[in-house]
């Protein structure tokens, strides 16, 4: 990505974000970012050796097969 696309995107994600406190709708943004995050880890698992999830990610579980959409359930 250009400098001046990862810009634009940084732009509109702030826009994005800010439109949505604005209306009250927190929600949406809660949504908008858990379902960025599942497309991160599934596609990170096509990539050769995986993609490690931040150390930070699952703070407080014990099990490596708990995944963020068990958060959810």
């Amino acid at each position: 990505m250009s400098p001046q696309a990862a810009e634009a995107r940084r732009t509109a994600q702030a826009n994005f974000v800010k439109y949505l406190q604005k209306e009250g709708r927190v929600a949406l943004l809660l949504v908008a970012r858990f379902i960025a995050r599942q497309v991160v880890a599934e596609t990170g698992k096509m990539l050769p050796g995986g993609l490690k999830p931040a150390e930070d990610d699952f703070v407080g579980v014990d099990s490596v097969e708990y995944a963020l959409n068990d958060h959810l359930d």
